[in-house]
């Protein structure tokens, strides 16, 4: 390795290390690393390539390491992943698409910066796949269809502030194709939360926040919050008001990509709300975001919120992205593809989720029986979603479930619990429903039939689909503060950090120590080799190598 080559991966390092920085606010960051010792712009000190991290102070980090040879179905153990499609014909198999990143998960863009991509034939498993070390969500919906990750820590804001932090890429094919971020209190959390309208779902959650994607005026992409509070919005950022910026889009202050993937933030207290992006990132072009400096779409105190966690789903929305998709010649009317990386909370509270082994059941599966890998722990739900066909005309009451759940092998029945939803019977009863039904500990098998609404009834159309296990009991699993997958070895911190589809090996380092940094302060990184009792170092953020 020469001298450039060395000082690359020295700021790489250094890049990776401001990712994470500002995360807990001032609390510290504990990164296991293999050391190299250099002589670069940041003078003679011992220098860091992370490989495996863990936040102190109830912090977590999930950076979706996986680097497979073709796109692989990303199946976290610890993750819920929801993907719906409304459309009959669509509930077992998706409408295919081209998905970003080449067959043998090749980079999203070629040398001339074209675009370039893999077919997927509609398999739901495929429709979240990771390849170079982070995880795509892709889905067509000619109706409507959404996918959500939600990872397995709440946002602790209990004692001051919060953080939500995350990588994602910023090229659009459609304003029809549009991500979110809901954030809601664990009792009222909902599978499937939906707020446009009669279009498909059945609403959302008693209690929530979402940020969502929206036209900026015309100006490219920009973010809209909302508040829910008793199932309605509070009204305290109403459309084309000075509450937030409605007028300015990210494509004003960066080159949107595929493949470099940019660091949003959400800074959430229970009367402050924050969102956009930090300062001192470039984009692909290595030009400085908004000039280096931080952009939020919102930054304003809030009514004080009655709930101090939040579960946290991040959710990509496909909604006929073929249609008439926006500005003229801007976008391709086209299904999109996001790239994900680097989601960091903190402070952060962990909760069990035992995902199970089958996607869904439903009339048209000879087997109706959920396994899961691991038995519920105390005080758990069962969680999923349904839909029917059932129109509920014998049903004793309005909004009576159509999905019974037994326990204990089939030997008893009882209709599995609904979440309380904004929309629960203005929407048409085929809407899928979102579930969170109390299981009784040490349960590790489930087993579903629609509800019989007349004994001879035999005929009902339905699918459960996407069960999950949660508790807040976190003594018997492996739900905690850290993330499931672990940094391979083969790994390099720019791939990390997101800034490039390619790994670089790290196994020409040796030795260990242990790493804390403190917070930046302007355009100057200070951190220090605790290992070692050296003083903190200043490294100009604009020094800082990006390819």
């Amino acid at each position: 390795m020469n001298q450039s080559q060395h000082s690359h991966r020295v700021f790489q390092s250094v890049a990776l290390i401001i990712v994470l920085l500002g995360i807990a606010g001032s609390a510290l960051i504990d990164v296991t690393q293999t050391r190299a010792t250099t002589s670069t712009a940041v003078g003679n000190t011992q220098i860091f390539l992370p490989v495996v991290m863990n936040f102190v102070e109830a912090g977590y980090i999930q950076t979706f390491d996986g680097n497979p040879a073709t796109p692989q179905p990303w199946k976290p153990a610890d993750w819920d992943i929801v993907v719906h499609s409304r459309d009959v014909q669509t509930l077992s198999t998706l409408e295919p698409m081209k998905a970003h990143h080449g067959p043998n998960c090749e980079a999203p863009l070629d040398a001339n910066g074209n675009l370039v991509t893999h077919d997927i034939n509609g398999s739901y498993e495929d429709s979240v796949f990771i390849c170079k070390d982070h995880v795509m969500t892709a889905i067509k919906a000619s109706g409507y269809g959404v996918i959500y990750l939600t990872p397995p820590v709440m946002a602790d804001f209990s004692q001051g502030e919060a953080t939500i932090r995350f990588d994602v890429s910023t090229s659009r094919s459609s304003e029809r194709d549009f991500l979110d971020i809901w954030l809601s209190p664990w009792d009222d959390n909902v599978a499937v939360p939906f707020d446009l309208g009669e279009v498909d779902l059945q609403g959302w959650a008693r209690n929530a926040i979402k940020i969502g994607q929206i036209s900026a005026n015309g100006n490219g992409t920009g973010f809209q919050p909302i508040i829910f509070k008793d199932f309605i919005d509070t009204g305290e950022f109403p459309v084309f008001s000075d509450t937030y910026n409605w007028f300015t889009g990210y494509e004003s202050m960066l080159k949107p990509s595929p493949q470099k993937r940019t660091t949003f933030e959400l800074k959430i207290s229970k009367n402050h709300l924050r969102f956009g992006i930090p300062g001192g990132q470039v984009d692909q072009d290595n030009h400085p975001i908004n000039n280096g400096q931080p952009f939020y779409w919102v930054n304003k105190q809030i009514a004080p919120l009655t709930w101090d966690k939040a579960v946290i789903q991040f959710g990509h929305h496909s909604y006929n992205p073929e249609k008439e998709c926006g500005t003229p010649g801007s976008l391709t009317c086209s299904p999109n593809t996001w790239h994900w990386d680097n989601v960091s909370i903190a402070p952060a509270q962990p909760f069990t989720i035992i995902r199970g082994d089958r996607r869904y059941v439903g009339d048209n599966t000879p087997e109706t029986t959920i396994n899961f890998p691991a038995p519920a722990p105390a005080n758990a739900h069962l969680r999923f979603s349904a839909v029917s066909n059932e129109n509920c005309s014998g049903c004793p009451g309005a909004g009576s479930p159509p999905v019974e759940v037994s326990f204990d092998g089939g030997q008893t029945w009882q209709p599995a619990q609904k979440q309380a939803v904004s929309k629960p019977m203005t929407s048409p009863i085929s809407h899928a429903a979102s579930y969170w039904t109390p299981i009784p500990q040490g349960t590790q098998q489930v087993q579903f039939r629609p509800k019989q609404v007349t004994a001879d009834n035999q005929g009902i159309s339905w699918q459960a689909k996407d069960f999950a296990i949660w508790s807040l009991d976190t003594s018997n699993t492996s739900a905690q503060a850290n993330p499931a997958n672990t940094a391979d070895s083969n790994r390099g911190a720019g791939a990390i950090q997101g800034d490039q589809e390619h790994a670089a090996s790290v196994a020409d380092f040796a030795g260990m120590a242990t790493f804390k940094a403190a917070p930046a302060d302007g355009n100057n990184l200070f951190f220090c080799d605790l290992s070692r009792g050296a003083p903190a170092t200043a490294v100009n953020l604009n020094a800082i190598a990006i390819k």
